[in-house]
């Protein structure tokens, strides 16, 4: 006796919402994860030589510029303030960040104090790799005090990408 026929169907596809969501859960995990599904290689390209020149010249521990300054905050003292600039390096490894002063702290002509925010390479024999960003994430601070406030208009703090400022 021959075996019964069996019936098959499709699998039905998937409701659109469930297609939107996963869509969706992809994005934001690549984005989450670091890496990127849209990125501008040229500028990643450019950016990587300038840290590279920016190392060479510089020798061994002396700080480099970061690659972009993410955020800046201002905290209130009794006798000043403090600034906290967060930034991410070129790649992992990078140590002792530091807010280097423009014209010796002194406000420029529109009146904004500048700074530049720099790190401390990692020794090239080490070879580092690049990270994700939350690997090369830095921060660092700088107090100054009441006096140097005076007739200011506001903080801008560069790196090598860009500068991120603060208008008092």
């Amino acid at each position: 006796m021959p075996p019964a026929p069996v019936a098959v169907t499709a699998p039905k596809p998937a409701p659109p919402r469930i297609v939107a969501m996963l869509g969706a859960a992809l994005l934001l995990s690549a984005t989450l994860s670091g890496c990127s599904l849209f990125r501008d290689d040229e500028e990643e390209a450019a950016a990587a030589r300038a840290a590279a020149e920016a190392e060479a010249e510089a020798g061994p521990d002396r700080p480099v510029p970061v690659d972009v300054v993410s955020e800046i905050e201002i905290g209130r003292l009794t006798d000043g303030i403090v600034i906290t600039a967060f930034g991410v390096a070129p790649s992992a490894g990078f140590a002792t960040p530091e807010l280097a002063a423009r014209r010796a702290g002194a406000p420029g002509p529109d009146g904004f104090v500048e700074f530049d925010l720099l790190a401390v390479p990692p020794d090239p024999s080490f070879e580092m790799p690049q990270g994700s960003v939350r690997v090369r994430e830095i921060r660092a601070d700088q107090l100054l005090r009441i006096d140097s406030l005076q007739g200011i208009a506001g903080i801008r703090i560069h790196a090598l990408r860009n500068f991120r400022e603060l208008r008092f």
